[in-house]
């Protein structure tokens, strides 16, 4: 049997994976400190479903399989145990997801461990495998990544482990199936799934098509919102912050809709005179820039390497994306493949081969690369790796003839970023003209993309020849949105007024894709297209712009007489997130057609507030069963204590709980499940509110013990003790647990000895007096060591707290008092149990708490019966 303790403990303790909670960085200089400038958190990433478009209008059904959203690790949860293909732009959130979910499932599985009554629960095992490491197989990647975290078996066990899994189960977490080297690597992969279909496993790629593994369900990242990303912006930049959003107005989700980009766009503001660069390309220019010139000043280097890093980061990202073959990418190479190339340059320069090594040391040590896997080279993130490249593709690029940049480059779909990235970076207007026109010839898809990634003052003429092309009408309208360029914006506009529906459709989706404001008026007004398609297109397109400039349309448009208008008038008021619009919402759940009142509930639910929950509560009694289910999710979302004490309510009702028997049913109790694991409230579903029973103790061994034995007792009878190891998680607030214990109606304490010097201990206890009914509530066990039977033995636990602050007093005074608060907060603390303590062991002494042996030779009967009574008396009162 495989001992997962070293491991866990490995992936736990390790600051890699704990990072991402800390600030987005590409990388840390050797032997120095963070900056003490950190981004904000962004948590709540959301990710959402991606169904099958159907191939004609008219197979769209009448009720569509609606579009599931969830924050990313509630959609890889909830999909993991079929296999999970998440998909998402570079920089996006996805390696972060595993990463997170990989640290949190590992801390998850070692509370299970250590808890002796979970033994026959199932525990899983998370292992990421990050598949641009691949060399050999998909089970080396796996033993390698075991390996890195202390744990060594080989090929055979690990087999047998995976077929077998019984207690402990693998949750496997593939990172990057788009990084993959090979065609036979994929095909590896394919066959692993199918081999081990019975594994939980979560796959993440940057693009679907040929890398889904045909997998069926299929998430993708969903860009950040416009509040999130001005909330990011205030937050990183407190002074500069509503300077640097005047300026991008609306071009903030161009240019920084993903996390990476958002944080890197904040960067070079900060640093950048506070100017916002015209495109993408730039932004990386100048954030490398600053990065070499500033970030690394100080850094001491070898011989010259410094002036030329950029120079080797290209040499090296060049290298990677030849790859080994026309069609695949490398994102990753062996140190000796570096090393090599670099001596190629460094020789070329004049400078002895032996250089190599050292430089390479220092890009190692102080810049954007860093060591993978068996000794592998590779970029801190695909983005960078791309951008180094397109750097060195501007250089080539006008010794290169039309017919090799098309064949050798526009050709390959690994070439598309960092051409995309190229664009931007030139000046030459002839050449980015030239690389257009090129594309168009290669695919008018891809070069009327290019078109859109020109420097700003030469789209005129770029996107002019995606313009004058010779392509119906229909077709040339979906190129126009593929630019993404404001140049096109009044050309589609005019194109909402054609008389042909499928051109008027295109239109709304391009302008939709440019995401302009200038759009919003045109696209109110497509809201009363005669066409069905072009208005749910028209309100799908506000909802995805998402500015408050289309709230008054979209507040008139929930009074239109068609229902797919109002359902997503209604969609796209929630995903602006605008108060304003709740009740004219509150109005909408009532409507007589489902998907208005199933869009309602979810925009209610998006906004989050509590004016909200008495309409939701009433869609909870729907007739259909769609519109319950979101109305419950909507609850879950607005996660304050009035929506949980309601849903409780709900689901003690029979006549509900009949009505909302199945899906319905699961989604209510999993409303009320996010919002206690929001609020910490720690009881089970099975025990709302009044039925809760928690045990307070101290973790040494005999009271760990006594502790077990009282779980196991009580759960024999049904009743479920909620106890820290099992009821939080990872970075969960023991303050808040403890306060909770405080409040619970049924508490079991183990005293001991430990327990009445321990300062957590008797913080749980003096929140028990503090909330009333000290004797009604409190169901003890006094441990032999527990001294509270005799006045002159009580006395030395009063003498033992008076000198626990008379140490901590003494030491405080010799501070600077400047932000001491929980200093004094625990100095208070220890003067409230000093103040307590005498009456509360008076009580506990009092109390016949019987012998331990009879307790367990009976398997704590009375104690049960006593919290049962109370339990009975106590659900009389919900």
């Amino acid at each position: 049997m495989i001992d997962w303790t070293p491991y866990l403990k490995s992936i736990s303790d390790s600051e890699k994976y704990a990072q991402w909670e800390t600030f987005y960085t590409l990388t840390d200089v050797e032997g120095k400190t963070r900056p003490s400038k950190t981004a904000p958190l962004l948590r709540d990433l959301w990710v959402q479903t991606i169904e099958k478009e159907p191939q004609n209008r008219q197979e769209r059904p009448e009720r569509p399989e609606k579009t599931e959203r969830f924050t990313v690790l509630d959609g890889l949860r909830k999909y993991a145990t079929n296999h999970v293909l998440l998909k998402g732009r570079p920089g996006s959130g996805k390696s972060t997801a595993l990463a997170r979910l990989l640290l949190e499932e590992s801390v998850e599985a070692q509370s299970l461990r250590l808890n002796q009554q979970n033994q026959a629960k199932i525990i899983q095992i998370p292992i990421l495998i990050e598949l641009r490491l691949y060399e050999t197989s998909i089970l080396d990647l796996i033993l390698q990544f075991l390996k890195r975290h202390k744990l060594i078996i080989d090929s055979n066990t690990l087999e047998s482990w995976l077929l077998e899994n019984q207690n402990f189960r693998p949750l496997l977490l593939f990172d990057g199936i788009n990084e993959l080297p090979s065609e036979a690597a994929r095909q590896n992969l394919k066959n692993f799934r199918q081999q081990y279909a019975e594994i939980s496993m979560i796959f993440t790629t940057r693009d679907l098509g040929s890398d889904d593994l045909d997998i069926e369900k299929k998430l993708e990242m969903l860009p950040l919102t416009e509040p999130q990303m001005q909330d990011f912006v205030k937050a990183y930049l407190p002074e500069k912050g509503e300077e640097m959003l005047k300026q991008l107005g609306n071009r903030l989700k161009e240019l920084a809709e993903t996390p990476l980009l958002l944080w890197m766009l904040c960067s070079v503001f900060d640093d950048n005179q506070n100017k916002i660069p015209a495109n993408l390309g730039l932004v990386f220019q100048i954030f490398t820039g600053i990065y070499d010139k500033k970030l690394k000043a100080d850094v001491p280097t070898y011989q010259e390497s410094r002036d030329w890093w950029r120079e080797l980061l290209q040499v090296l990202a060049w290298k990677m994306t030849q790859g080994e073959s026309k069609t695949e990418i490398q994102v990753a190479i062996s140190r000796t493949e570096a090393e090599e190339e670099l001596s190629k340059f460094i020789k070329n320069k004049g400078f002895p081969e032996y250089y190599s090594k050292q430089w390479l040391e220092d890009l190692l040590k102080y810049h954007l690369i860093h060591l993978e896997g068996n000794d592998k080279i590779a970029f801190r993130h695909q983005l960078i790796q791309e951008y180094y490249t397109a750097e060195e593709l501007k250089k080539k690029l006008p010794h290169l003839r039309d017919e090799q940049l098309q064949w050798d480059y526009l050709n390959y779909l690994k070439w598309t970023e960092p051409m995309a990235l190229l664009l931007g970076l030139l000046d030459n207007e002839t050449q980015a003209k030239r690389v257009v026109k090129l594309g168009l010839e290669i695919d008018l898809k891809l070069g009327a993309r290019f078109a859109g990634e020109v420097n700003f003052k030469f789209q005129k003429q770029t996107v002019g020849l995606v313009l004058g092309l010779d392509v119906p009408k229909r077709f040339k309208v979906e190129l126009l949105g593929l630019t993404k360029s404001n140049q096109v914006v009044n050309e589609l506009l005019k194109a909402l007024e054609d008389s042909d529906e499928d051109v008027r459709g295109n239109a709304v989706e391009a302008l939709a894709n440019i995401g302009s404001e200038t759009a919003i008026p045109g696209l109110l007004k497509a809201l009363e297209d005669s066409d069905d398609d072009v208005r749910r297109k028209a309100a799908e397109a506000l909802a995805e712009i998402g500015t408050e400039t289309a709230i008054p349309g979209l507040l008139k448009a929930l009074e239109h007489s068609k229902e797919y208008v109002r359902g997503y008038a209604a969609f796209a008021l929630g995903n602006i997130g605008t108060e304003t619009a709740i009740p004219e919402l509150l109005k909408a759940l009532k409507d007589s057609y489902w998907s208005v009142s199933w869009y309602a509930a979810e925009a209610l639910g998006n906004i989050g507030t509590e004016t909200a929950i008495a309409g939701l509560l009433k869609a909870l009694e729907d007739s259909d069963d769609d519109v319950r289910r979101n109305a419950a999710f909507a609850l879950g979302n607005i996660g304050s204590e009035t929506a949980m004490t309601e849903l409780i309510k709900c689901l003690k009702n029979p006549d509900f709980v009949t009505l909302n028997n199945g899906d319905t049913l699961s989604q209510a109790r999993e409303a009320l499940d996010i919002i206690q694991n929001k609020l910490k409230y720690y009881h089970p579903l099975s025990q709302p509110m009044n039925q809760q029973v928690y045990i307070s103790y101290n973790w040494q061994e005999d009271s760990n013990e006594m502790a077990n034995q009282l779980v196991q007792a009580f759960d024999a009878k049904g009743i479920e003790i909620i106890r820290d190891k099992t009821h939080t998680t990872y970075k969960d607030s023991i303050k808040n647990f403890m306060r909770q214990i405080g409040q619970g109606k049924c508490v079991v304490a183990v005293i001991s000895d430990r327990y009445l010097k321990s300062e957590n201990c008797m913080f749980e206890l003096v929140e028990i007096a503090r909330n009333g009914d000290f004797y009604k509530r409190i169901f003890p066990i006094i441990l032999p060591d527990a001294r509270i039977y005799k006045d002159f033995e009580r006395i030395d636990y009063l003498k033992y707290w008076e000198d626990e602050k008379a140490k901590l007093q003494a030491k405080y005074k010799q501070l600077d008092l400047v932000n001491t608060n929980s200093i004094m907060a625990t100095l208070n603390l220890y003067d409230e149990i000093r103040g307590n303590i005498d009456n509360l062991t008076n009580i506990l002494k009092d109390m016949n708490t019987l012998n331990i042996d009879l307790h367990r030779q009976s398997e704590f009967a009375a104690m049960i019966q006593k919290v049962e009574t109370k339990l009975a008396e106590d659900s009389q009162n919900i």
